[in-house]
């Protein structure tokens, strides 16, 4: 079997949440750090529905924002949503991969919002030769062709 193609995973792999993302996540509920875990928990549960494409995640986020009486604005709670760190030393392996001729590809779960995110302000369209974003069981992007093996 010859392998033509490399899937990178995004969160844990190629990106994790900066240093800062907790503090952002606390600020948010009024630095109450035992109310985090359950706030997180909260926009988790919110963001899932969204990976179908029923809803919308900003406004989702709104809503948990309500709930919880938050001091911050959706924009603020953006922000530390897209609080992401890219591993330089995992995208310069990617380019090394890439360069010998291996096509290398993103492949991951999020929510359509993120997921714009990372293609556009990450600019991960640079990094891969094509990402393939996953929302659930959709695929976005470059997803159809590369998974049925089409050039």
């Amino acid at each position: 079997m010859r392998i033509e193609a490399i899937l990178f995973d995004a969160d844990g792999v190629v990106q994790r949440p900066t240093a800062d993302r907790q503090a952002q996540w606390r600020a948010l509920v009024g630095g109450a750090d035992d109310a985090v875990g359950k706030f997180k928990r909260d926009i988790f549960a919110a963001e899932r529905p969204c990976h179908d494409g029923v809803g919308d995640f900003p406004s989702a986020l709104r809503d948990v924002l309500a709930r919880w009486n938050c001091t911050g604005s959706v924009d603020d709670a953006l922000r530390a949503w897209t609080a992401i760190e890219v591993d330089r030393s995992i995208v310069d392996l990617i380019a090394r991969v890439r360069a010998s001729g291996m096509q290398c590809h993103l492949a991951t779960n999020q929510e359509p919002y993120r997921a714009r995110h990372m293609r556009d302000v990450l600019d991960y369209g640079k990094v891969f030769d094509s990402p393939v974003l996953l929302v659930r069981d959709r695929l976005l992007e470059a997803g159809p062709r590369l998974l049925q093996g089409d050039p």
